[in-house]
């Protein structure tokens, strides 16, 4: 998520990051310093990938540590998930994002190392779908949501008319223009929407970037109808519920800044 945040803010807005613009230590290497911060954030999962190009779906320890114990004499070990095909789909939509990124940076060989990656997740991904069940009706986040955003990602770096094909056939807006994004139990499409609004329309289907981009744009005016019957005007969804932060997360000013 924090890769595809920082990634999306320098896509959306690239004269607003420079070189050096920040104290961190890759500072100085010709790469803003707000795609350094997506490079640093998206290691784990390079780390993650197999050579087979699946992805493991991160990592977790077999319990929390005790609070009161100094790190080096923490006893939790720290364990990859298993690869899937949600795990394997995310990687690839920000692999074949940063190697689009990175190329324009000038680093073309990371940049070819990445999309290296993004083409094998992307495959493994597609040879290995989560099982389907029919009670639950999220399983489609796994084997279509996410694979329309990692296609559309895919398609934009490399302008291969299959991404472009995979991205139209897994979701609505061709044959219903004023699809939402969301549809609840079905599928979210979200990360797709912003993936393919990224690409010049000319290069996409004009029609469909129009209905996408429209969709966008709802979800956007939804937020700003809601905060404005707050006493605190932050941007956020008006259904979501106000705990542990839920008012302070960045998703909800995506489709604003879209």
């Amino acid at each position: 998520d924090v890769a595809q945040a920082l990634l999306n803010a320098y896509e959306l807005a690239p004269g607003n990051f420079t070189d050096s613009q920040l104290s961190v230590p890759e500072r100085g290497n010709g790469i803003p310093d707000i795609v350094d911060e997506a490079l640093w954030a998206a290691k784990i999962w390079e780390g993650l990938q197999d050579d087979d190009g699946g992805v493991r779906n991160g990592t977790e320890s077999q319990g929390d540590p005790n609070f009161v114990q100094t790190v080096e004499l923490d006893d939790k070990g720290d364990y990859a998930w298993a690869k899937d095909s949600k795990g394997s789909y995310l990687a690839a939509g920000v692999f074949a994002q940063l190697a689009r990124v990175l190329d324009r940076c000038g680093k073309k060989k990371r940049a070819s190392e990445f999309l290296s990656r993004a083409r094998r997740a992307y495959a493994w991904a597609v040879a290995n779908p989560a099982p389907v069940k029919k009670d639950l009706a999220k399983w489609g986040e796994y084997n279509v949501s996410l694979r329309a955003y990692a296609a559309a990602q895919l398609y934009h770096t490399t302008w291969e008319k299959k991404f472009h094909d995979d991205f139209l056939a897994l979701t609505p807006w061709r044959e219903k223009p004023n699809s939402e994004m969301v549809s609840h139990g079905n599928f979210d499409l979200q990360l797709a929407a912003y993936a393919y609004v990224l690409i010049p329309r000319d290069k996409a289907d004009g029609a469909v970037w129009d209905a996408v981009f429209g969709a966008i744009r709802k979800e956007a005016e939804m937020y700003v109808r809601g905060s404005e019957r707050m006493a605190y005007k932050f941007l956020r969804h008006p259904y979501a519920p106000i705990t542990w932060g839920t008012g302070a997360y960045q998703n909800y000013a995506v489709p604003a800044a879209c």
